[in-house]
């Protein structure tokens, strides 16, 4: 894996940040309102990183060709697909509500997050227009967010080459961490 993919992989990451926000914003604004300060942070942080690894790669040559890619995002199965794990998150988040609390929100939200973070932030917008309270409902988001963050860089640190695993652990560590730390300041 080459800096290219580095640098994308991170980039990725960090506008992941900005996504969850305009979807929160979508469905219930204010939970937006609390998102703002660790999403302007972490965003700002990932686009810097990005900045660097693309000025130190820059000059050279990336790697060349054309990308195909295996499936098409918005193909009918695609749609289904998330469809229904949508389905299962809103289902497993009302019951682990029920049954085990605010605790009950957050693992599944760090438990979806590592495949997903888009269905367990419009669950728990929706919900926050219920009964869940808006900073239960940022926290789920960030904690999402910082486990598909772990992710990542979990996968990146077995594919890529040791040469570039530096960059990855500079770019999605501090994302996870300081998703993780706003949390705690919620």
């Amino acid at each position: 894996m080459g800096n290219a993919c580095i640098l994308a992989i991170i980039l990725a990451c960090g506008t992941m940040f900005p996504r969850v926000a305009v979807l929160s914003l979508l469905f219930n604004p204010e939970i937006t309102k609390v998102l703002l300060l660790p999403v302007l942070v972490i965003t700002s942080y990932g686009l810097l990183v990005t900045w660097l690894l693309w000025r130190k790669d820059g000059k050279k040559q990336h790697e060349s060709g054309h990308y195909q890619p295996e499936m098409n995002p918005l193909s009918m199965r695609i749609a289904l697909a998330f469809g229904a794990f949508y389905g299962l998150v809103v289902f497993f988040t009302h019951m682990a509500q029920f049954h085990f609390g605010d605790g009950g929100i957050l693992t599944v939200a760090g438990l979806s997050g590592l495949s997903d973070i888009d269905a367990i932030t419009l669950s728990v917008s929706e919900m926050s227009r219920q009964h869940l309270s808006i900073s239960l409902a940022a926290q789920a988001i960030l904690l999402a967010c910082a486990a598909n963050s772990a992710v990542k860089l979990g996968m990146g640190l077995i594919f890529a080459a040791p040469s570039t695993r530096g960059w990855l652990v500079l770019g999605l560590l501090p994302m996870a961490l300081l998703s993780l730390a706003a949390i705690g300041l919620l």
